[in-house]
């Protein structure tokens, strides 16, 4: 009788314990299952480039090359003079014009001319919450990256200021007739990067020579973020949940880019400050209004030939950038002025 009281007793706590484990796992999905969107992506779609425009106000002395080859000069670049920039001059071309981008982050900083990258990747934390992680990745050539990066040559007669002309810019959502995903805002999370790679006075100099300049001082580094001051819902509802902030439609928020890449085993939350991997861009950072006009600075720049290097990105630390503006697209005009300086 004993032992049969022992098996019995052996048997319902194995049922007990089945029966905890199950409820346990249905626990499991139902956190795994919940949570509608995400800052960053969490799925795997990415967004589209309809349109890019880039040129100079036509009254100033500034022109512009993808490569600054003698015949090449003019008052505007296109998609295509970016793709056939000429480097065969022995310098290695790295110029990237991706069909579809994804969320990324950096805080600026420079290696031999180009900017620190970091694809983020975001996950529900089964103890409640959202973890990060990212990977540092590198630019490529031609169509396949993340984000886009190309270099830029200006040829000016006289010292001037370079500036970003406001009024002729802008960054905005495009609708296209195949968009599933009608959602505007991905705008509000696209930023652009300006870095000043060198000057070369002698506009005789050989083009291997100029292709070749290059900086690794972040002090040569600008980050410009359209939109800075324009929030659709999605985007506060995503500031809310993902970082605990309570925002407007018009308010312009700081937040920290990735200056590191960030072990998946680290489990760390999304929002939280960790000095190790996140930084504010402080002031390599400008920023301008949804429709705004008149100039933002950029850099001094001398008689000859300046070359810029110019990137353009879905930041991911934007609260704008969450799920329900995947798979959408936006278009691009970039219009430069100067001033005598």
């Amino acid at each position: 009788m004993h032992n049969r009281r022992n098996i019995r007793g052996r048997q319902n706590n194995s049922a007990r314990r089945k029966r905890l484990f199950s409820v346990f796992l249905l626990i499991l999905s139902i956190v795994a299952l919940s949570g509608g969107t995400y800052a960053w992506f969490s799925n795997n779609d990415s967004v589209t480039a309809t349109g890019f425009e880039l040129g100079v106000t036509p009254s100033n002395s500034l022109e512009l090359s993808a490569d600054a080859t003698p015949d090449s000069w003019k008052k505007n670049i296109t998609l295509d003079d970016i793709i056939n920039a000429d480097y065969s001059y022995g310098v290695p071309r790295k110029n990237s014009y991706p069909s579809m981008y994804k969320p990324t982050s950096t805080i600026g900083n420079l290696a031999n001319g180009y900017i620190d990258f970091y694809l983020g990747h975001i996950a529900k934390n089964i103890l409640g919450g959202y973890i990060i992680s990212a990977n540092s990745i590198s630019e490529i050539d031609g169509p396949d990256g993340y984000l886009m990066s190309y270099d830029l040559y200006i040829r000016t007669a006289k010292p001037q200021l370079l500036q970003i002309n406001l009024t002729n810019s802008s960054v905005k959502y495009k609708k296209l007739d195949t968009d599933r995903n009608v959602t505007q805002g991905i705008e509000d999370s696209i930023r652009l990067a300006f870095v000043y790679e060198g000057f070369e006075s002698n506009l005789n100099a050989s083009v291997a020579d100029i292709q070749g300049m290059n900086t690794s001082d972040p002090d040569d580094v600008k980050v410009w973020e359209p939109n800075a001051n324009h929030h659709y819902q999605n985007g506060i509802d995503a500031a809310k949940e993902f970082y605990g902030l309570t925002i407007t439609d018009n308010q312009i928020l700081d937040y920290e880019g990735i200056k590191a890449a960030i072990p998946e085993s680290l489990k760390l939350q999304l929002g939280v400050p960790n000095a190790t991997y996140f930084e504010s861009l402080g002031e390599k950072l400008i920023r301008s209004s949804k429709d705004a006009s008149g100039t933002a600075n950029l850099f001094h720049i001398d008689s000859g030939i300046t070359k810029i290097r110019i990137y353009m990105w879905i930041e991911g630390q934007d609260v704008d950038c969450e799920n329900e503006v995947s798979g959408t697209s936006f278009e691009t005009i970039l219009n430069f002025t100067a001033t005598e300086g």
